[in-house]
């Protein structure tokens, strides 16, 4: 095997021993890595056709992290198997909604982390405005921008959005802060 090729059985044995939580945050993340190489590459080349994918790839970070958030509720959920056997949804890609799906605890303090990031005081409903504000399922949208006329995207409003939730993530990691067993 080249140094190259995958060991898809490795891969397989390493994912069986992850979270449904840590899959979630760690795809996050990739997207995330995948968005800002492809806007090297967009500054670098002046190639507009990057665009839609680099926001599709920021759009779908935002996406799965809410969606972590979701599972972050139900501590038992470990699998896909067990998202189906609990009724538990993560369909769909439209912000709103996903974001409608997470306990109060947790938009509370994720929306006190969009504070400290944007500077400007935010509550939970502000936070789901701004989600809005960005397109609200920008994912679908920009993968089908063939389609549309003009189309805009904040990029620096999903920025901000995109790291205050990386931040509650991570912080969920490092301190239990969203801990709903208490």
């Amino acid at each position: 095997m080249s140094e190259h090729e995958l060991d898809i059985e490795k891969i397989r044995d390493q994912a069986a021993n992850r979270t449904l939580g840590s899959v979630l945050f760690n795809l996050a993340n990739a997207y995330n890595i995948a968005e800002q190489k492809i806007g090297e590459e967009l500054d670098q080349s002046k190639n507009a056709y990057l665009s839609a994918p680099a926001i599709m790839c920021k759009s779908f970070s935002i996406e799965l992290l809410l969606k972590l958030f979701i599972v972050y509720s139900y501590p038992n959920i470990k699998s896909k198997d067990d998202i189906d056997s609990s009724g538990v949804s993560l369909h769909g890609h439209k912000y709103s909604v996903l974001y409608d799906r997470i306990n109060h605890r947790l938009r509370t303090e994720i929306a006190k982390l969009f504070t400290a990031v944007l500077g400007i005081e935010t509550d939970e409903t502000k936070f789901r405005e701004k989600l809005i504000e960005i397109g609200d399922d920008p994912f679908v949208y920009w993968r089908y921008v063939y389609e549309k006329g003009e189309s805009k995207f904040n990029s620096d409003l999903a920025e901000k959005i995109l790291r205050a939730l990386g931040r509650a993530a991570a912080e969920s990691v490092k301190r239990d802060v969203f801990d709903l067993r208490t």
